[in-house]
């Protein structure tokens, strides 16, 4: 028992891995987010190719740690940083990164629908960006009156509507998928690579 414990210890190696790959993560997500204020539709499928982007990293992260704790800290550090934009991030994160550590801990930290299950709630932990566009509407757009263009604001006032939060919710599985299969197939790639010829 007291060696399976210690096993499930991120060392200090395992420590930097985390905030190495954590990183790589959190800037694909700022700049992504820089993006989407080129318009609504733009920010509104940005989670979609950051799934795609973030899969290899995710894959990565799971068969370099293979410990509990890892995604959590991503998803919480990751909140932390956008939390000036919305609170909401970091409350979506957290729930989002606890059901991704659930899901890959039962996938034995390994590809397959498990693991692909664990990324989708990763992504969708970073959900809480959209959400103050629909629990906190009059506030938003009384802010985003004095910050944004008012063409911008007029076309994402449009938009507001919960098919278009549900194709969101839909595009971000959509993409976490695609980025699970992308990210394990480079993962495979990768390790035929390095295995020694028999």
């Amino acid at each position: 028992m007291a060696s399976q414990s210690s096993s499930d210890k991120m060392t200090a190696r395992d420590a930097v891995m985390v905030g190495a790959l954590g990183a790589v993560i959190i800037v694909i997500r700022f700049a992504l987010m820089i993006a989407g204020g080129l318009g609504p539709y733009v920010w509104f499928s940005s989670h979609f190719v950051d799934a795609l982007l973030i899969g290899p990293v995710f894959m990565l992260v799971m068969s370099k740690v293979r410990k509990p704790g890892a995604f959590l800290i991503i998803s919480v550090v990751t909140g932390l940083v956008f939390v000036e934009a919305t609170w909401m991030i970091l409350v979506t994160g957290i729930v989002g990164g606890l059901l991704c550590e659930l899901f890959a801990k039962r996938a034995d930290y390994r590809p397959g629908a498990l693991a692909t299950a664990a990324f989708c709630f990763f992504n969708l932990g970073f959900i809480g960006d959209f959400l103050p566009l629909y629990l906190t509407k009059e506030q938003y757009f009384a802010t985003a009156m004095t910050q944004m263009p008012q063409a911008y604001v007029d076309q994402l006032y449009a938009l507001i509507s919960a098919p278009v939060l549900a194709l969101i919710v839909a595009s971000v599985i959509v993409g976490s998928i695609l980025g699970a299969l992308f990210g394990a197939r480079m993962m495979r790639r990768h390790f035929a690579r390095v295995a020694p010829a028999k």
